[in-house]
C-alpha cells in the first residue's frame, strides 16, 4: 500500500503517464508483493536520453530508469 511516484523530466527528452496528454508524474499504489507498476509511457517528440525515477514518500534513496526516445524514421 505504499505509494510510489514516478516522475519524468519537464523539459527536453521526455515524455507522459497514462496517455499522450497525461502527466509527467505519476503516483501507483504498492500490490500486497510490495510491487508498484507506473502505467503506460507516452515519449515526446524530442529525440535523446533521459531519466525517469522512482521514489517513495520523501525516501532520499531513489531508482532511475535510463530512457531514449529515437526520431522518427
Amino acid at each position: 500500500g505504499a505509494v510510489v511516484t514516478f516522475a519524468a523530466p519537464l523539459r527536453g527528452p521526455s515524455g507522459r503517464f497514462g496517455r499522450a496528454g497525461g502527466s509527467r508524474e505519476s503516483r501507483v499504489a504498492t500490490d500486497s508483493r510490495g510491487i508498484a507498476i507506473a502505467p503506460p509511457f507516452f515519449a515526446n517528440r524530442r529525440p535523446g536520453g533521459f531519466v525517469v525515477t522512482a521514489r517513495v514518500g520523501e525516501v532520499s534513496a531513489r531508482a532511475a530508469f535510463a530512457l531514449t526516445n529515437l526520431p522518427r524514421g
